[in-house]
């Protein structure tokens, strides 16, 4: 773990200061640094390794060490941070599309959600921006602002010339694709009976009425779309009982989505019960019994 304290000295601060000064400190105090892989020491990405160059060899480093360090800081002083890799933009040929290299930080917390980077070596911001397409900022005399192009993100600065690309980064942590569904109990079917075609217009809904406006950078554009099936009970719950007409049978149905969740649990309390004739926890909730007898008849044997 991080020496939160040895660190906040590090940059010139103490105490428990808030984000936008650790932000600034940092970007100021610990400068951008590639010396070791240009002489082909390996560089090392483990927090421990970092700190010790970073804070006690007060040494500098790249992206990925600086908004690692950044990162461990902010957690330990209460934010919640995900990482997103980033393709620089800035001096790329016309259609070049580099690979992603360079690292980005979004910190939530009572102040809401930053964009955090104090590693971009050419331009890197002093102080967090506010997370997604917005307004321009001025910092210093160098202007930011953060625009949506296609599926990405992109961090633009400024100068006489008017503004120009520094790097573009997804909108979304992962592989870039938002899941988004619905769901209906009252219709009842089968495997084989169940049109799965999903219609491009069904999709096109689903953006407008529950994504657009509301998540920064997810276009209409979909990736994929399915149809699936919940396996369900009249009452939404589990099913873990023994089979009414064969007692060496144990029905077990977790159902769909929350009973996926939970299938280490059930599994092992069912476990106890065969093995050991009974459950560390009180299973009758989730009998057979609780339907109606001629429900209870139909259940098949598993």
């Amino acid at each position: 773990m991080l020496d939160l304290d040895a660190y906040l000295a590090r940059i010139g601060l103490a105490g428990r200061p808030g984000l936008a000064a650790v932000h600034r400190a940092h970007s100021t105090a610990i400068p951008f640094e590639n010396l070791d892989p240009h002489r082909g020491v390996p560089v090392s990405l483990a927090i421990e390794d970092i700190e010790r160059k970073l804070v006690h060899q007060r040494r500098g480093g790249y992206c990925f060490e600086q908004n690692l360090l950044l990162k461990a800081a902010l957690e330990q002083l209460g934010a919640e941070v995900d990482i997103y890799l980033a393709r620089v933009r800035f001096g790329a040929p016309p259609g070049v599309i580099r690979p992603r290299g360079h690292l980005v930080l979004r910190a939530r917390g009572a102040w809401g959600e930053l964009h955090a980077d104090v590693g971009f070596g050419l331009g890197t911001l002093f102080e967090p921006l506010p997370w997604g397409p917005g307004a321009a900022h001025e910092q210093c005399g160098w202007r930011y602002r953060v625009v949506e192009d296609g599926e990405e993100l992109v961090l633009q600065g400024a100068d006489g010339g008017g503004w120009f690309d520094l790097y573009g980064f997804p909108p979304l942590p992962g592989d870039r694709r938002l899941k988004i569904a619905t769901e209906q109990y009252e219709t009842s079917t089968t495997a084989d009976a169940m049109d799965r075609f999903v219609d491009p217009a069904e999709s096109a809904r689903m953006y407008r009425d529950h994504v657009r406006g509301r998540v920064a950078g997810v276009t209409p554009r979909v990736v994929q779309a399915a149809a699936c099936l919940y396996t369900g009970t009249p009452d939404r719950g589990f099913i873990i009982d023994r089979h009414p007409d064969q007692d060496r049978v144990f029905v077990i149905s977790a159902c769909s989505g929350h009973g996926f969740k939970h299938s280490a649990g059930i599994g092992n309390n069912v476990a106890e019960k065969v093995a050991e004739g009974r459950s560390l926890i009180d299973l009758s909730p989730f009998s057979v019994s609780r339907f109606a007898t001629n429900m209870a008849r139909t259940l098949p044997a598993r």
